[in-house]
């Protein structure tokens, strides 16, 4: 089957997408910067502001955040 283009989601091997970008494989990062290839970036702090203000109006009090690996920006962002 011929890929049309690929997704990377999160963290994955430096040079990954642009080893695909250069084969012709149109490629995107989602919550990972590489450079030559078109990356989305979310902002993570908002994010779980929102989040929490979204909780606390619905009359919640206690709220917890478990992350990931601490090598992963979505854990340093928290």
């Amino acid at each position: 089957p011929h890929v049309l283009a690929v997704m990377l989601v999160s963290y994955h091997e430096q040079g990954t997408a642009a080893r695909l970008w250069a084969k012709g494989t149109p490629v995107i990062c989602v919550n990972h910067w590489e450079e030559g290839v078109v990356s989305l970036l979310p902002d993570n702090f908002c994010g779980i502001r929102h989040a929490v203000h979204h909780l606390a109006a619905l009359g919640h009090e206690h709220i917890g955040y478990i992350s990931g690996p601490l090598a992963n920006t979505n854990a340093e962002d928290a």
